[in-house]
């Protein structure tokens, strides 16, 4: 039987908010150390995963009848399932860090919870940073293979990583919004309906931020970590228009994501 070529995740964002908070977690746990390497190629194996997950759930759920990628998705998960599992045994049995079976446990949920929320209405808000939650689990699992500990410090980070991007997702949906309406004039009420959703979550996330600066959670200049992707989104809804260029939104939010990991792992 001729194997099937693997199955990878074509969207580059999500590449981002796996490996981001991983290298972020692995940063200020202790650095690539075996633990980490192992770790690496494990949280890769399950990454890897997911698609042909998605697969299999929905030929489960009758909505794909296609024998032939149901086929290569069994195949894969299979694969990329032993890896990750082979891997990780080691640094279970070794470091005894048992504490990542739960965590694997509520990665599991929000992909599920994504999966359900997608049936019901492809790409929403909700669907999408319920994915966030999920794929910046990385962020507190590698800061604890690496450093031993699952404390604040963990959760903090965890934190820290889903509001990075939740803001991308919220921003590329009010795009995304613009887009349909297809308008060609754009008053200030206009953008302000469209993009309010945007401009609150940004409210709310300086103010978590201040927050955890105030309380000592964080230092106050990881602030400038969030500075470039928050002053895109509100100068985006500032000019909000019925056009959008994805390469060049892509590019824009990637760069953000490198100046995101960078800062962060200098100033947290």
């Amino acid at each position: 039987m001729k194997l099937s070529k693997p199955i990878i995740p074509k969207e580059h964002g999500a590449w981002a908010v796996f490996l981001v908070p991983l290298l972020i977690g692995v940063g200020h746990g202790g650095g690539f150390r075996w633990p980490a390497v192992l770790f690496l190629i494990s949280s890769l194996g399950i990454f890897l995963s997911y698609v042909p997950a998605q697969t299999l759930l929905r030929t489960a759920a009758r909505t794909s009848q296609d024998e032939e990628k149901a086929r290569a998705a069994r195949h894969w998960i299979f694969v990329y399932l032993l890896i990750s599992v082979a891997s990780i045994l080691p640094v279970l049995v070794a470091l005894r860090r048992w504490l990542l079976l739960p965590i694997g446990f509520i990665g599991l949920g929000s992909f599920l919870m994504n999966f359900v929320l997608t049936r019901i209405q492809p790409k929403t808000i909700a669907s999408d940073l319920t994915a966030v939650v999920g794929l910046t689990l990385s962020a507190p699992a590698a800061y604890y293979v690496t450093s031993g500990n699952l404390d604040g410090a963990a959760m903090v980070l965890w934190v820290l990583n889903i509001l990075f991007f939740g803001s991308c997702v919220v921003y590329v949906h009010t795009r995304l919004r613009a887009l349909a309406a297809r308008k060609s004039e754009w008053s200030w009420r206009d953008r302000m309906t469209y993009g309010g959703v945007n401009l609150l979550y940004h409210a709310i996330m300086l103010g978590i931020l201040a927050l955890l600066a105030l309380n000592q959670l964080t230092p106050a200049l990881q602030l400038l970590a969030y500075t470039p992707i928050t002053v895109n989104a509100v100068w985006g809804t500032l000019t909000l228009v019925s056009a959008v260029d994805f390469r060049k939104l892509g590019f824009t939010l990637l760069t953000h994501s490198i100046v995101f990991l960078v800062l962060s792992l200098f100033l947290f």
